[in-house]
């Protein structure tokens, strides 16, 4: 019941129970009583799959990425990014991860085009099978609450890279992948984010290792900081509070926005100007 008071209005709860699965079919859903992404999960990991399967074809990879997703589907829909620096909601595990694999393709076609040597020397698979892996051990480490994200005791002890590490160590015998590819799959997982006060137990150490760190790096600090610049509601040029590289953000002074208001006010003026100009009639 809402009730007003000299305060504002309030919530007055007369009465509560536990949710029953019966609720369910009447249109509760726990979506709506925690962070959760905008974006469908379902729409987010099939498109996931659809990059596995236009740059892991013909390598049992593939099967391996698509085995883990099948059997992990709920529990992978359900996860959080991180739990205190970005996506931190429900299914924000799928949005990191598709953005990292997206990068890391990216930064691999790039050099492949640019240092044509490297085609031999950088496997594209290994890179994006890596991506689309490389923080599937968050499923495990990290429990999505109707409070926020939270870490298991798996999580606190262990870690995300090495719980990620053995679930790609069990599945990968079943989908046939060999044990050098498997190896270095592996030490992607394990070293991609690279310091071991990060969580890496080694440092990246292969070429397909240092592409993945790179891409993973570069969208948890850009969604950090646009979730600080966001979150900021001072009234000064820079955010209150430091970013990822340890200063504060300057808040955004031109914008893609502002500089098509600029050139239509430009034109806008021009355009009056030949009307009122004489020796233009």
């Amino acid at each position: 019941m809402i009730k007003n008071t000299a305060y504002g209005s309030q919530l007055e709860i007369l009465k509560i129970r536990a949710v029953s699965p019966d609720d369910k079919s009447d249109g509760f859903s726990e979506d709506k009583c925690r962070p959760t992404s905008s974006i469908p999960p379902e729409l987010t990991a099939a498109e996931i799959l659809d990059l596995a399967n236009q740059h892991l074809s013909k390598t049992p990879l593939l099967r391996l990425v698509q085995k883990i997703f099948k059997d992990k589907r709920l529990v992978i829909r359900e996860a959080p990014a991180s739990r205190s620096h970005h996506r931190i909601y429900a299914g924000g595990l799928l949005e990191h991860t598709l953005s990292v694999t997206k990068i890391a393709i990216l930064l691999t076609d790039y050099y492949h085009s640019a240092i044509p040597q490297t085609k031999s020397q950088l496997y594209k698979p290994l890179v994006v099978a890596g991506a689309i892996l490389h923080d599937i051990g968050k499923i495990v480490d990290t429990q999505m609450l109707v409070t926020g994200p939270k870490h298991t005791l798996d999580g606190e002890l262990i870690g995300h890279a090495i719980l990620g590490a053995e679930i790609v160590q069990r599945y990968a015998d079943e989908a046939g992948v060999g044990d050098l590819l498997k190896t270095q799959l592996i030490h992607i997982i394990l070293s991609h984010s690279r310091f071991p006060d990060w969580g890496a137990p080694t440092p990246p150490s292969t070429l397909e290792a240092m592409i993945l760190h790179y891409a993973d790096y570069v969208d948890s600090t850009f969604v950090s900081s646009l979730n600080l610049l966001s979150d900021d509601v001072g009234s000064e040029s820079f955010t209150e509070r430091k970013g990822p590289f340890g200063a504060p953000i300057l808040k955004p002074l031109f914008s893609l926005l502002t500089e098509n208001k600029t050139l239509q006010t430009q034109q806008s003026s021009e355009m009056r100007e030949k009307r009122n100009d004489p020796l233009q009639k």
